[in-house]
């Protein structure tokens, strides 16, 4: 399979990066950073370097791909008065492109808040936590839900509440919005959730929260 990916200099866009290379899929991978890459030189891969706001120069990476894989980190950018969203921003280019290069499947990250959050009272409750203290990375998780369930593309949206718990051996877990959710989950099992998923096709149309069986 090609992979399409944006995201591979952050931890978890790493940890799919090394997983999708492990499996024999060709990686285009696009950044504005490519130093920070860490790649096997024997592997199968191709590195373009610009903005996210380049769509010129990421149509040849986004053309290539049989899938569009984004890992943005929503809690790097912005400060709490900050009304601005360049990771949605930065998605409406990549949409753009897709739309462009005759492009549908994308799996994206995003934080578990905005949109609709339904009866989940863990959802409920992290949502009401990052509006009131975290309202930039609110701001930018609730248009990014709009960008893409309004884009017409084929989208699965990757939700989590805490990516930063330590790796678990217990594996992974899903919730799609009825069932019980725990509180975080390890970007290594956030990484094989969306790896699994991109290989299956799994998860069209859907917004699945991830988190660890077993909370540490």
């Amino acid at each position: 399979m090609n992979i399409a990916l944006f995201g591979a200099q952050g931890e978890l866009g790493a940890l799919l990066l090394k997983k999708f290379l492990q499996n024999g899929d060709f990686v285009y991978v696009y950044t504005d950073t490519p130093d920070a890459l860490k790649i096997d030189s024997t592997a199968n891969y191709e590195i373009q370097r610009g903005s996210v706001s380049d769509e010129s120069a990421m149509e040849r990476t986004i053309a290539k791909g049989d899938a569009v894989v984004v890992c943005p980190d929503f809690f790097a950018y912005g400060k709490r008065k900050d009304r601005s969203t360049p990771v949605a921003d930065g998605l409406e280019h990549i949409l753009n492109v897709m739309k462009k290069t005759g492009k549908s499947r994308i799996f994206l990250t995003c934080a578990a808040c905005g949109g609709q959050v339904g009866q989940n009272a863990m959802l409920r409750f992290f949502n009401k936590i990052v509006k009131a203290f975290m309202p930039h990375c609110y701001r930018e998780a609730d248009k990014v839900r709009e960008v893409i369930s309004s884009s017409g593309l084929d989208y699965t949206i990757f939700g989590f509440i805490n990516p930063y718990l330590k790796k678990s051996d217990g594996g992974y877990s899903v919730c799609l919005g009825k069932e019980k959710v725990k509180a975080g989950v390890s970007a290594e099992n956030l990484a094989q959730c969306i790896f699994d998923s991109v290989q299956k096709n799994a998860y069209s149309m859907e917004a699945p929260i991830v988190y660890n069986k077993k909370q540490e």
